[in-house]
């Protein structure tokens, strides 16, 4: 089991290569110990409440590097806790620790079976659909995207129509007018924004401040991420 990040966001130069080190690091372990399968589980760093713009950043790039582990091996998984509560500045409360560690059994348990890449739900694919009313007055153009996910053994503990915490995009600054569960059997998110953007589109998860909410009915919560294509 490893938890471990947070003191890499005050290292800028290590921030910016952790991805490589973190897996270099499971690679060697398993070579030193001759376990090529052997189940390593860790957490992904979660929120926090910096000051120094440069941490900030550093953090969102260990996060990054950290989701780009999850789902990539049946004897590596990953868990997430941006939604587990702060004691500090960026250390988890007892009851934040104890949420990571319920899911860190699950998870264990996932890898020791082999099913590590599916311990954590992930996002799957996200499109845009463009909408128009037109009304006797005027018309208005506004756009949706619809996000699916796998990896969900159980739906999420919002209701369609509650609201969905958590999304933001890159460059764009358009807020997100309304985020909801649109399906819940099938897990679906819909997010709805005011004008149509055009070109490219990516799509962050957990990245902003405050707590992101998209946590299943058993447990398990969706990790940050970054850059998602739409």
């Amino acid at each position: 089991l490893w938890y471990q990040g947070e003191s890499d966001a005050f290292d800028s130069a290590r921030a910016k290569i952790y991805g490589k080190l973190f897996q270099a690091w499971v690679s060697q372990l398993r070579e030193d110990l001759s376990q090529p399968n052997l189940p390593v589980v860790f957490v992904q760093i979660g929120p926090y409440n910096l000051e120094s713009s440069e941490h900030r950043n550093n953090w969102k790039k260990i996060q990054a590097a950290q989701f780009e582990m999850f789902g990539q091996s049946p004897y590596t998984a990953g868990v997430a806790s941006m939604d587990a509560m702060l004691d500090s500045s960026r250390d988890l409360s007892a009851s934040g620790l104890s949420l990571v560690g319920r899911r860190l059994a699950l998870a264990a348990d996932k890898a020791m079976k082999g099913e590590g890449a599916s311990a954590t739900p992930l996002p799957l694919t996200a499109y845009r659909q463009r909408l128009s009313w037109n009304h006797e007055w005027h018309s208005l153009d506004v756009m949706s995207i619809y996000l699916k996910f796998k990896h969900l053994s159980s739906p999420w503990k919002l209701e369609p129509d509650q609201p969905v915490v958590g999304f933001s995009f890159g460059s764009f600054k358009t807020p997100i007018t309304k985020a909801f569960v649109a399906d819940a059997k099938k897990g679906s998110v819909r997010l709805y924004l005011h004008r149509v953007i055009e070109g490219p589109l990516v799509i962050h998860y957990g990245m902003q401040p405050g707590r992101a909410n998209l946590v299943t009915q058993d447990g398990r919560a969706l990790p940050a991420f970054a850059n998602f294509p739409v």
